[in-house]
């Protein structure tokens, strides 16, 4: 997100759910200025106003020219300047600015821990699904609520908190560090409004030299108002081909972002969000659509048009706001409230801390995703001295908490740690779930308290919400099979004369392959697509390496219909790769085809997309939002998957 979200949303949004127009100022500026703070500033101040709790912390230091409490740096320095590829690598910057207030994680990450370059930002729709955000949230709307004495502070923590919410929007699937999460190269940016293509001013090139830390590849582009684009991206730490691939649409990011914000707002004023969606979809909606509609608005423009279209006033100073921080009685709190943000996604020591003489020890539960008839879920544990260790999990239903679903035991001889990569079958539809993990001594010595992720919510299979209807490449004999030539004259289903093998300049056997691809994807009616995430459409041969569709997004259709939100329109051109190894032909069956001498292969057409999705109704038990993860392959029925595809060449 840019200054158009941060500060101009932000205090259109504060005010519209009934914050004075001092305080909504107040909330935007600091939002704002979370992306401006580029330098740690320090102040010099009386020792004898220190805080009893900036003391404690040691948020001061005490240096030659006086006693100093440092304004936090909480943004890299802007692209232009010369030292900006330097502090991005810088572990400091990392830990202390971009993980805790752009690339939020919803768990604590521990900094020894090899798998914490993995983490990924998730875009923060249901404020209970990440703990982390929810505890900040819930503290920051009782300090408000707490009155005057504790406001200004308050003020400050919820304008923090909202442009982390924004953020967690736009940087979905990046992080903080240097990981090969954030290895991607710009494809494509696309204008809707002024059908403008201008890709090439963001210059891809130069974004690719970038290191591999957060967004730096992709630019600005992900945070800008009024576009759509497109970028490739590893899809593991193997993947030297950018293999995944990423739309995103500004509009959606911003009205996602939004409607949190207006429900945090809303909470903040002892409000029920639940009597206000009307105004949201009637009034907000419509607006933030109209204001955030063209790209690159120039910022002297910004505060008449907002204040054309929303009637309120506006004005951002990055020094003026600076200036007032550094004030001794602002300045304490805003240190102190960063502080609790980095020290809340950081690991720092054990989490749990037991009776006296028993060990102390953590332990972890990460995130549940629920996939067709199983779910995976990793959980860690460690303890200060070694132990024959037992870790135990158990699922049960939250409505019927005697009722054991899943149950799965491991042991770790003489470790002080224990860590579980499950992957375990599950055929429920829907319901609260409880998952309970405890970590034991062969002696049932509890050595950690039971970790309990309460109301874990476990939906319906992905693939049991959506309805695939392929459209193309269809059989005119078997709805099973559909046979692909390379221009032959005898009943093919489907024939191309650039479907070819032949060899190429370098004497090397090589493939062309032409497939047109269409279907619709129906989601059940009572959800709603909100935003297509990655998608890849491929050819899979059993002991072979997928064919993956040219990534060329001309070439490719894939997008929400525009009268149907329950619909997803696919279409992939003819063309998908050119001169691959032959190797992938075996010889043709002389009984299929008499007097056909050439190659023949057998492929499965898969599709594999991750959605954003919308529950429709009012049960408040269950989140509105989730993020799908679907796959052509694993659908139940038959008929509702792509046909199997047999290529056929003529002989070399």
């Amino acid at each position: 997100m840019n200054i158009e979200f941060h500060y101009y949303a932000v205090k259109y949004l504060a005010e519209m759910a009934g914050f004075p127009a001092t305080e909504a100022q107040a909330i935007a500026e600091i939002s704002q200025f979370i992306d401006d703070s580029q330098q740690e500033i320090g102040v010099t101040v009386d020792p004898s106003t220190l805080p009893q709790e900036i003391k404690e912390r040691k948020l001061y230091q005490v240096t030659p020219q006086g006693t100093k409490v440092f304004l936090p740096k909480t943004a890299v320095l802007s692209a232009p300047n010369a030292d900006y590829q330097k502090d991005l690598k810088n572990t400091d910057t990392q830990w202390k600015s971009l993980i805790p207030f752009h690339y939020f994680p919803n768990r604590a990450l521990d900094p020894g821990d090899p798998e914490t370059v993995n983490y990924t930002t998730s875009a923060i729709r249901n404020f209970a699904d990440n703990d982390l955000f929810n505890t900040q949230l819930l503290s920051s709307i009782q300090q408000y609520k707490n009155g005057a004495r504790a406001k200004t502070e308050s003020l400050l923590r919820i304008g923090i908190l909202a442009h982390i919410l924004g953020d967690s929007f736009s940087y979905t699937g990046f992080n903080g560090l240097e990981s090969w999460r954030n290895t991607a190269r710009l494809a494509e940016v696309f204008v809707p409004k002024t059908f403008q293509h201008p890709t090439a001013d963001y210059k891809p090139e130069d974004l690719a030299q970038n290191p591999t830390v957060g967004h730096a590849c992709v630019g600005s582009s992900v945070n800008d108002c009024g576009i759509s684009g497109v970028f490739y991206h590893a899809a593991d730490p193997n993947d030297t081909t950018y293999s995944a691939t990423k739309t995103f649409q500004s509009i959606n990011n911003i009205l996602g972002a939004g409607r949190g914000l207006y429900r945090y707002f809303l909470l903040c004023q002892s409000k029920s969000p639940g009597d206000y969606e009307n105004i949201w979809e009637a009034t907000i909606t419509p607006l933030l659509q109209e204001l955030t509609a063209d790209w690159h608005t120039p910022v002297s423009d910004l505060n008449d048009k907002w204040q054309n279209l929303t009637g309120l006033t506006y004005g951002y100073d990055v020094n003026a706001v600076r200036q007032r921080l550094i004030k001794p009685e602002n300045l304490y709190s805003f240190v102190i409230a960063a502080d609790d943000l980095r020290k809340c996604v950081k690991k720092t020591g054990p989490a749990v801390k037991l009776d006296s003489g028993d060990e102390a020890g953590t332990l972890e539960i990460g995130n549940l995703d629920l996939r067709n008839d199983h779910f995976k879920v990793i959980i860690n544990g460690k303890v200060e001295q070694p132990a024959p260790l037992v870790l135990q999990l158990s699922l049960k239903d939250k409505n019927f908490p005697y009722q054991q679903l899943a149950a799965h035991n491991d042991r770790f001889p003489d470790s002080s740690s224990a860590k579980v990569d499950l992957d375990i079958p599950f055929h429920k539809q829907e319901g609260l779930y409880n998952l309970q993990a405890t970590l034991s001594d062969e002696s049932e010595q509890v050595l950690t308290e039971p970790l309990t992720q309460n109301q874990a919510v476990l939906l319906e299979s992905p693939q049991l919400l959506c309805r695939l209807q392929p459209l193309a490449p269809a059989s005119l004999r078997n709805r099973f099979e559909v046979t692909v030539a390379n221009g032959f004259d005898g009943g093919w289903d489907i024939s191309y004369l650039g479907n070819d093998v032949y060899k190429n300049a370098q004497g090397n056997n090589v493939l062309d392959i032409y497939l047109p691809v269409r279907a619709l994807i129906t989601l059940d009616k009572r959800y709603s697509f909100e935003q297509l995430g990655d998608y890849n459409l491929s050819l899979n041969r059993a002991g072979g390496e997928p064919i993956y569709h040219c990534k060329n997004p001309r070439f490719n259709h894939f997008q929400i219909r525009k009268d149907d939100v329950n619909t997803i329109e696919i279409g992939f051109n003819h063309q998908w790769q050119n001169q691959l190894p032959v190797d992938l032909v075996h010889p043709a069956d002389p009984a299929d085809h008499s007097g056909h001498s050439g190659g023949t292969a057998q492929y499965q057409l898969v599709l594999r997309f991750s959605a954003d999705i919308r529950r429709r109704g009012q049960d408040d038990s269950i989140p509105k939002y989730r993020t799908i993860h679907w796959d052509s392959s694993k659908v139940p029925n038959q008929d509702q998957a792509f046909p199997q595809v047999v290529f056929k060449w003529p002989a070399l």
